[in-house]
């Protein structure tokens, strides 16, 4: 009973009622037991029925505390629940449009993040009535769903992160090689091939880029390889004369 108090106090519940009703009832069976101990039957036998009207009020009372208390429980699982699902919802937004642009097919993810969506606002729904269990529920009976769901969204995550790295990775080699020949030439190191091949990297990363942004990307790898090929020829010639 007291850890049913204390944790309805935790959460803000208001208890007084039932540590009366707790009270009472503990009263009513003690009495009950100094009437037995005095050899008193008939005023035992009286209080006892006291006593049982008393404990049917803190039963009453114990199921109010311990479904509010669900309840809050529920409210915190629910609201937890809203906030990283309109988060991920909108992560999977950019993720497809991201992969869009790549030329994925998105179709899956898409029928993905409208079903959650409706999960979202049914979820939404009943918490804005009040009804944090039934929409606790409901998150419970979408759980593999879910789980389905962030899987998708994670890998396509982690598919952005890579082609976004390898793409500032090769803009930075080039980078980086433009100032290696810049310091050669100005040692006197004929760098006239090597800075052919650059320019012949820029043009291929260049192109690449474009043919992402038009969903080409089949293509778009083409020309990276080659840019790639050509860095690596140009990185050869520097480290042979660093």
């Amino acid at each position: 009973m007291e850890k049913l108090i204390e944790a309805a106090k935790s959460k803000g519940i208001d208890v007084e009622t039932l540590i009366k009703a707790y009270v009472e009832a503990k009263t009513a069976y003690n009495e009950v037991l100094e009437y037995l101990k005095a050899g008193n039957l008939e005023e035992a036998k009286i209080s006892l029925e006291k006593a049982k009207q008393k404990k049917i009020e803190l039963d009453r009372e114990i199921r109010d505390v311990t479904t509010k208390l669900a309840s809050k429980n529920a409210e915190r699982i629910v609201e937890s629940f809203l906030i990283k699902t309109n988060q991920s919802l909108t992560i999977a937004e950019n993720a497809i449009e991201y992969a869009k642009s790549m030329g994925r097919d998105t179709e899956e993810a898409e029928k993905n993040v409208e079903e959650i969506r409706e999960i979202y606002l049914q979820v939404a729904h009943l918490a804005n009535e009040g009804k944090w269990r039934e929409a606790l529920r409901v998150i419970r009976e979408n759980a593999a769903h879910m789980i389905g769901f962030f899987t998708v969204i994670e890998k396509m995550k982690r598919e952005k992160m890579n082609t976004e790295v390898f793409l500032v990775k090769t803009k930075e080699r080039i980078r980086k090689d433009a100032t290696a020949l810049a310091i050669l030439r100005k040692k006197g190191v004929n760098t006239t091939r090597a800075e052919i091949q650059l320019r012949g990297a820029i043009n291929e990363f260049s192109i690449a880029i474009n043919l992402i942004k038009k969903n080409n990307v089949n293509s778009a790898i083409l020309h990276l390889q080659r840019a790639n090929r050509l860095l690596r020829e140009v990185e050869e010639f520097i480290n042979a004369n660093s």
